[in-house]
């Protein structure tokens, strides 16, 4: 008789050891941790970073779990959410393109809230890493992309369970633990997409690692969960999803690790708005300096129908509405040459140019386009000059090499004001004793608390 996949998904949790993890998976994952770490970091220096710590402020919080940017500890839960929001909100972590999803913003928070109170190495965070995204988009496979097309925010409705995989590794809890811990924390799971383009976005992440670990923490103590949570009429699948193979699952837990087909960003916005931003700065680069975007005519942008669902919001009147407005990142992009992360601004939405070009600029969803990240764009000038770009973006990001070197760059130039910490990662993952001494280089001093 098949055991039931959370008693699967607990088993390969419990048996997962970085001995026997591939040289390749250890290396993704000391990536991964690398892009959340920074992209956390400065994503608690925005507003919606400094409502978080408004809120810390107000109540009486105590633990031993750093919250980045903040000056005091608090427990492993509020650290986890907080944590959560900051590495999500900026829309700058790592992709699951096959997904979608982020799978670095809810398992990360809940490695490092857990970790620090229990002085893990390197190497136990990395076995816990490895195995919450292992586990979150296993439970995906069975579901995606119906579960997504329904208009769940996967990140967060998987990224329970991921959680709660990656806490109960660390913790070190027994098998039947895990598979609880697994259970509670999917009958916790929810997020909507109707709030992409809000702060909720991020309040969703960080919601499911703050769930993922009170999940593993009530298991330790012997709160229970049903044994076949996923499947059967009121299980996760079929609740979640109009139609659902859980032999999928089951499969994807030995297919591979998913940490090695992780991919990072390389615009913080919406992973939908990439391949219009790389088409725009394709174009500039035929045009010459002397483009004037007030000579364009027309933009009309061949996209997947996935972008048009999430990513296209026609007026974005914020900057986090414009992470999801492919129309105003092909605008900005092709009125500046490039878009940075100090572009996603009120300020920038609103710009006179960039308006005028949104305004023109039209939406078709290509039928042609079977691989979701393909895009192509047609600039027509006033001329009559046109120009034409097209780009698969999964096929540009599969260059490990180059996406590493991106990561490199992006680490430092987001922690630059942290030398000790990048000097810290520098040395790898495998070689840090215990997770605090990342944890106190990250730690502010009050007097420096803004």
């Amino acid at each position: 008789m098949q055991l039931a996949f959370a008693e699967q998904a607990a088993e390969y949790v419990n048996a997962l050891h970085i001995d026997d993890i591939s040289s390749s998976a250890a290396d993704q994952a000391e990536v991964c941790f690398k892009d959340w770490l920074g992209v956390a970091w400065a994503g608690s220096k925005t507003p919606t970073g400094q409502v978080v710590r408004n809120w810390l402020a107000a109540g009486d919080y105590h633990g031993c779990a750093t919250v980045l940017g903040y000056p005091i500890q608090v427990n492993e839960m509020e650290a986890a959410l907080a944590n959560g929001v900051f590495g999500h909100v900026l829309d700058y972590d790592d992709i699951y393109p096959w997904g979608p999803g982020h799978p670095s913003s809810t398992v990360m928070p809940a490695v490092l809230a857990l970790g620090e109170k229990l002085g893990i190495s390197g190497k136990a965070a990395l076995e816990a890493i490895i195995a919450g995204f292992q586990v979150q988009y296993a439970v995906g496979e069975a579901i995606m992309p119906e579960h997504y097309q329904t208009g769940w925010h996967n990140t967060a409705t998987l990224g329970h369970i991921g959680a709660a995989a990656a806490a109960a590794k660390v913790m070190n809890l027994a098998k039947d633990e895990i598979r609880h811990a697994i259970g509670i924390a999917a009958t916790s799971a929810g997020g909507l997409q109707s709030v992409f383009g809000s702060m909720a976005k991020s309040y969703n992440a960080g919601k499911a690692a703050m769930d993922g670990v009170l999940a593993a923490i009530t298991a330790s103590h012997g709160y229970d969960s049903s044994l076949h949570v996923f499947e059967g009429h009121g299980g996760f699948w079929r609740v979640f999803a109009s139609k659902y193979d859980e032999k999928k699952a089951v499969q994807a837990l030995e297919k591979g690790y998913v940490v090695e087909r992780v991919r990072f960003k390389y615009y913080p916005s919406c992973y939908s708005t990439h391949g219009i931003i790389e088409c725009m700065k394709g174009i500039r680069e035929q045009t010459g300096p002397e483009f004037a975007p007030r000579d364009v005519k027309k933009i009309t942008c061949y996209v997947h129908p996935r972008c048009i669902d999430i990513a296209a919001i026609p007026e974005p009147k914020t900057g986090l509405e414009g992470k999801f407005s492919v129309q105003f990142c092909g605008a900005y992009t092709l009125m500046k040459g490039d878009i940075i992360l100090d572009d996603f601004s009120d300020e920038s939405v609103g710009d006179p140019t960039c308006r005028y070009l949104m305004s023109i600029t039209g939406l078709v969803v290509d039928p042609g386009f079977t691989e979701e990240r393909k895009a192509a764009a047609v600039v027509e000038m006033k001329d009559a000059t046109k120009f034409i770009k097209e780009i698969n973006l999964v096929e540009m990001t599969q260059d490990v090499v180059k996406t590493n070197q991106n990561v490199e760059t992006k680490f430092h130039d987001l922690m630059k004001d942290h030398t000790g910490t990048v000097a810290l990662i520098k040395k790898g993952m495998r070689n840090i004793a215990d997770i605090r001494s990342v944890t106190n280089s990250l730690r502010i001093r009050k007097q420096d608390a803004s």
